[in-house]
């Protein structure tokens, strides 16, 4: 069994799928919208049983490996790596298939991960580092859990023991570990540095629980000079952007938290690492982290696989005063349900929070989150007096802006008609105002916000009506064989266009053939004795591509006609018998017709020696016969 094999009997494809689309139970399969093109009725189904995915809609399909790649956009070596470890199978760290670019810097990643965990752990240099934690609440489980390090005060600590480790210099600059001097040839690793040094690390992992890149927080020491702690930069640092690490697309904590996301239908966005560490550790799970930036479009688009309800936990202002704000427009812009935690005033941050008393408060917060408009008017009331008339226009400047981005008609009436009775200012001249500069906030949202990004990277499949009568009329005969003698005796191979299926039907007809011969008949016919007869019989690739083709079928065959009677069955296989035999015909026809018409034409310019058109005559005959029989019988 080779190691992709390995991984996916270990693995449940409909796990994996559900983790980003909702698949809801379609008989022996599961069905659901596509994430690949627009749709709102579901053609996208997976089948537990063979462990593969179609979408008849798109014609996308194949199994778990093919689903990561064209979902993360990723190869298949990546693939391979993210399933594997979450099947636990060890890779061998030399296979060659598993040496794409992005692994091999995720491999530097890891490593120096586990090289700065150890120093925290077991050096003189990580005591500091881990008292300091342990004042903030971090406990033993947590270090381990989120393999926090440590990075000494040192230029090439890190430098040195990846280089031990035969890792190229050029490839651990790449992953964002090491910096360049200025005015210095690349060629020598004494021309580089430690990009962190000392600084308690956080690695950020992706969705799938690789490590791309980290965070790291400057150790303060009140003792040392301030001019040599300035020179090693601000108190929080993240990587650099790499390949792997790109800030506006990553969510620390996101490997932690999507289950917890999904089972709550809800995510709380902190601001810092030990927000989430903490929040985590008292049992709120459903927490990450912007690791410093204000939410993304990017960010949105990973959270929306998991739930359209996001929390926000940490300060904003308003109207447009931070970038925190162009986040919640894009959040509004994707229709995204958002509230708000309110933290007691004492508490700076989460983290605070949790540490008070264990998580009890915090917990208490979020049951009591509220909707982001109802945080708006808090702050838009702050320190004014509803009765002068000054502060009733500075609440509507305020306010009427952010009303104006709920595009729920009844909750913007809602929010309009509390503002109205809170300033005592009827609703038509709140509108009249909000109309004067509706244009210009529309104009401004329309080049600051762009559209929440959708994966419609393929257009549905236009198929045509013969390949959806061969495809459905294979379907049944796979799934119910005993349909195949009467189809058999009334439908030719040459009938069928597709080559893929019009080959499947032709060795059908000769696997049938040898049973019914050697007296096994339909008894013989099972969907694992085809497969194997494909495999004798047909080149390994022919054979790959019409097992592939089975499958498909059979996923096709549950979907359209698991609900069909005997009888119902019987009627569709006439229809599409019928239909596919007078396309045939009618296209035979007209390429009758064409041959004639160039004969004749022929036989003028050369009289002498005539061409014989009587066969093809004779032919077009029977086949207008045979049209006007399977017209009556229809």
């Amino acid at each position: 069994m080779s190691i992709s094999e390995e991984v996916k009997s270990k693995l449940d494809i409909i796990e994996i799928i559900s983790e980003s689309i909702s698949l809801k139970a379609s008989g022996n399969n599961w069905k659901g919208i596509c994430p690949f093109h627009a749709e709102k009725t579901p053609s996208f189904m997976v089948s537990k049983d063979k462990q593969i995915w179609h979408c008849f809609g798109c014609g996308e399909g194949g199994d778990v490996f093919a689903w990561l790649i064209k979902k993360e956009n990723i190869d298949f070596p990546e693939a391979l790596k993210i399933l594997s470890q979450r099947a636990g199978v060890k890779l061998v760290h030399q296979d060659p298939q598993v040496q794409s670019r992005k692994n091999l810097l995720i491999d530097i990643c890891s490593t120096a991960a586990e090289i700065w965990h150890k120093v925290l752990l077991t050096t003189e240099a990580g005591k500091p580092a881990l008292e300091y934690l342990s004042r903030r609440g971090i406990q033993s489980e947590d270090i381990e859990d989120w393999k926090i390090g440590f990075a000494p005060n040192s230029y090439d600590f890190l430098l040195k023991n990846l280089l031990l480790k035969k890792y190229r210099l050029n490839d651990i600059f790449e992953a964002g570990l090491i910096t360049l001097k200025t005015n210095k040839s690349s060629s020598d690793a004494q021309n580089y540095y430690d990009y962190f040094r000392r600084r308690i690390i956080y690695p950020v992992r992706d969705l799938h629980g690789m490590i791309v890149g980290f965070g790291g927080r400057f150790l303060d020491n009140e003792k040392d000079n301030v001019d040599a702690i300035e020179k090693l930069g601000p108190k929080y640092v993240n990587t650099k952007e790499t390949v792997l690490y790109q800030k506006s697309k990553v969510l620390y904590g996101i490997d932690f938290a999507k289950d917890a996301i999904r089972k709550n239908d809800f995510v709380i966005l902190v601001e810092g690492y030990m927000d989430v560490i903490a929040s985590a550790r008292c049992g709120v799970k459903n927490v990450v982290a912007c690791s410093g930036t204000a939410l993304t479009l990017d960010q949105i688009q990973l959270l929306k696989r998991y739930t359209n309800n996001i929390t926000l936990a940490f300060d904003m202002d308003l109207a447009g005063r931070n970038a925190n704000q162009r986040g919640i427009d894009l959040a509004l812009n994707a229709s995204l349900d958002i509230k708000v935690v309110i933290l007691p005033n004492k508490f700076k941050d989460p983290d605070e929070c949790v540490v008070f008393d264990n998580g009890k408060t915090w917990q208490a917060v979020i049951s009591n989150r509220i909707s982001v408009f109802d945080y708006y008017f808090i702050l838009a009331y702050q320190n004014k007096n509803l009765n002068n008339i000054d502060d009733k226009r500075a609440i509507a400047s305020i306010l009427l802006p952010v009303l104006s981005k709920i595009s729920d008609p009844i909750l913007f009436d809602t929010y309009l008609r509390r503002l109205s009775k809170d300033l005592d200012i009827s609703q038509n001249v709140l509108n009249e105002t909000l109309s004067k500069f509706k244009t210009v906030l529309k104009n401004q949202a329309v080049q600051a916000v762009p559209k929440l990004k959708t994966q419609d990277t393929k257009p549905a499949v236009l198929k045509t009506r013969q390949l959806m009568s061969e495809e459905r009329l294979l379907a049944i005969l796979l799934k119910y064989p005993k349909y195949l003698p009467y189809t058999i005796d009334r439908l030719e191979v040459q009938t069928i266009e597709h080559n893929t299926l019009k080959e499947l039907y032709r060795q059908l007809l000769i696997y049938y053939t040898k049973l019914d011969s050697s007296g096994v008949g339909l008894d013989g016919l099972t969907i694992d004795s085809l497969i194997l007869w494909l495999k004798s019989e047909v080149d390994e690739k022919l054979s790959a591509s019409l097992e592939s083709q089975v499958n498909i079928l059979l996923l096709l065959s549950d979907e359209k006609y698991s609900a069909f009677t005997d009888k119902e069955i019987h009627g569709e296989v006439l229809t599409l018998i019928t239909f596919l035999k007078q396309t045939y015909i009618r296209k035979r026809l007209k390429e009758i017709e064409k041959e004639i018409s160039i004969i004749e034409r022929d036989n003028k310019l050369n009289s002498s020696n005539p061409q014989n058109c009587e066969a093809l005559s004779a032919e077009y005959q029977t086949l207008s016969k045979s049209l006007n029989n399977s017209k009556t019988n229809s």
